[in-house]
């Protein structure tokens, strides 16, 4: 009985076809080998590209929030000066409540627009400086309405055309208010 490879070498031709059909084999399986290898390859690319999209993305988010951040928070700040401004205004110089109502608003809604994209540590900041804003307002109302009291008084406490006892009444509510104002200004202690 003959053997394999007895049989391959008194037959050269099927050594030949055998030797073409591993090499067709090995072909086709390296070819496998290596399509799996960039298929995988190509996957891990697209999912490098993809990670690198999602950076960029959010990056870009987060410099725009930022920037957001600052706008807004500018905004706020310059609107509180300007109340500031304007309380003054209404309490040295004139009245100007609809100015100090309508930069009040403002402020009100600058700061709504603050609380969407500021943290957490800023929008507290916000809120105090609205609560000292507000309790400026209202000082600076009592004040300028006491202000002009006073000088509404002492003007007539300076007229006698009226009659004495006008001007003496007068000259009397002008020394309560007086009186008043430097208890406010002592801080309530007379």
């Amino acid at each position: 009985m003959q053997t394999a490879i007895d049989f391959i070498k008194d037959n050269p031709e099927v050594f030949a076809a055998l030797v073409a059909a591993l090499g067709i084999l090995g072909g086709i399986a390296g070819n496998w080998i290596s399509a799996a290898i960039q298929a995988a390859g190509g996957r891990a690319q697209a999912n490098a590209a993809v990670d690198a999209a999602r950076i960029s993305a959010e990056a870009q988010r987060a410099a725009a929030l930022r920037e957001d951040r600052k706008i807004e928070i500018a905004a706020f700040v310059r609107c509180a000066r300007r109340l500031a401004v304007d309380l003054h205004e209404m309490y040295e110089k004139d009245w100007y409540e609809t100015s100090v109502n309508d930069t009040w608003y403002e402020l009100g809604q600058v700061f709504g627009q603050l609380e969407l994209v500021a943290s957490k540590g800023v929008r507290e900041l916000a809120e105090e400086v609205l609560s000292v804003a507000h309790g400026g307002k209202e000082l600076a109302v009592t004040r300028a309405l006491g202000r002009q009291t006073r000088e509404s008084l002492a003007a007539a406490a300076n007229a006698s055309q009226d009659g004495e006892e006008a001007a003496a009444a007068a000259r009397a509510s002008l020394l309560r208010l007086e009186e008043l104002r430097a208890a406010v200004d002592n801080g309530g202690r007379t």
